[in-house]
């Protein structure tokens, strides 16, 4: 299992870097942000036309050459085609034919924090683009029927253009059967009531949203995803046990709160740059300076961005397949450390923060003594300067 989550994460982030077909506007990969609904914390979006399969194969084929004979991997094309000979067609037959260019996946993590277990799977909701709902339908069906009794197993609902799969035993269930939805544009395959049955504003209409992917820096991306941090970081407050006194811990509540309301959300974009450059682009609407503030730090003490040295490369290997160059990393080393220090001191209970600081301290002089022991250098001045 492992190896295959490890594969699947190599052909994702590799497969931007790999490029028969240009990248796409953000706005046309990001497009199903209009199914899900407009509170939705984490949405991710990818290529799913032919020019990206192409690419993907592309990276499979470079991993193959690094792997012994007996540990290749298939092509997505390959596995396609095996899939689709098992149904009685080829992949363009069977499944592009009405597949379209992007799939998405959004998920609602108030499923997976609520005490009912039974629930979990519905946290993750997955649209895909698609030409033809009607081959797309008969496609799903199959593909149940293949695995279960369908008409013992699923509901058909029509309505106004859409076609529904209900199980036909409702309420939350362990054995994870899902609801699927098809419109003329899209399935929907998951948590498909709420969409149903909620027709508030969708997640394209949040403004946060908007904001955060219209700021990533190129226009054209393989993959995107969004985090909105700052309601990740509002369920995190909620989950968080009863801690008794909360007039003791007034303080600590009030600054992870004022934490919260500044950092924003997060956007990822994947693409090439000048058709060789894998580039992964990450923007941040958090307010740096109103964190700081509530932590108690200077803001001309935190560390900004600054460009890397590039001249650095001449002291790497020709053929080292990946590198990370990172610029001042003392003054985010110190930048960290401050924060530790300070996230500490806003413990309610003043006497175990400051022994929970000084044990800080002694193991922070330990991994010091340490490698000083082991190499002669100190750490921050003769390693991270």
């Amino acid at each position: 299992m492992k190896k295959v989550v490890l594969v699947l994460a190599l052909l994702l982030v590799l497969g931007a870097a790999v490029i028969p077909a240009a990248a796409v506007p953000t706005a046309d990969l990001t497009a199903l942000a209009s199914v899900f609904p407009a509170n939705t914390p984490i949405f991710a979006a990818l290529r799913t036309d032919d020019g990206y399969i192409e690419t993907l194969d592309g990276v499979i084929a470079r991993i193959n050459r690094a792997l012994p004979a007996s540990g290749q991997i298939d092509s997505l094309r390959s596995t396609f085609e095996m899939g689709a000979r098992m149904m009685g067609g080829s992949f363009d037959s069977v499944i592009r034919s009405w597949l379209g260019d992007t799939a998405a996946l959004g998920v609602d993590i108030s499923y997976l924090i609520d005490d009912d277990e039974r629930n979990d799977y519905l946290a993750a909701t997955l649209a895909i683009a698609v030409t033809d709902s009607a081959a797309a339908a008969e496609f799903v069906r199959g593909l149940l029927s293949s695995q279960m009794d369908f008409d013992r197993e699923y509901n058909i609902e029509r309505f106004d253009g859409v076609t529904i799969f209900n199980p036909t035993h409702d309420g939350p269930r362990l054995d994870g059967m899902i609801e699927f939805m098809f419109t003329q544009d899209y399935v929907v395959m998951g948590n498909v009531k709420p969409l149903v049955m909620n027709r508030t504003a969708r997640l394209n209409t949040n403004a946060a949203f908007n904001d955060t992917m219209s700021a990533l820096p190129l226009g054209d991306y393989n993959i995107a995803l969004y985090i909105d941090v700052q309601a990740l970081f509002d369920v995190q407050l909620t989950m968080m046990p009863d801690m008794g006194d909360t007039a003791e811990l007034g303080g600590t509540i009030e600054a992870l709160t004022g934490i919260g309301s500044n950092l924003g959300s997060v956007g990822v974009g994947f693409t090439v740059v000048d058709g060789r450059s894998l580039t992964i682009d990450i923007v941040s609407t958090a307010d740096p300076e109103a964190i700081a503030g509530t932590l108690g730090l200077d803001m001309d003490s935190l560390v900004m961005a600054q460009p890397v040295d590039l001249a650095f490369a001449r002291f790497i290997p020709a053929g080292t397949p990946i590198i990370t160059l990172a610029s001042n990393l003392a003054g985010a080393y110190n930048t960290a450390l401050a924060g530790m220090r300070n996230g500490m001191l806003l413990s309610g209970d003043a006497e175990a923060a400051q022994e929970a600081l000084a044990e800080f301290e002694s193991s922070l002089a330990g991994v010091e003594f340490l490698i000083r022991g082991l190499t002669g250098l100190d750490l921050e001045d003769d390693i991270l300067s």
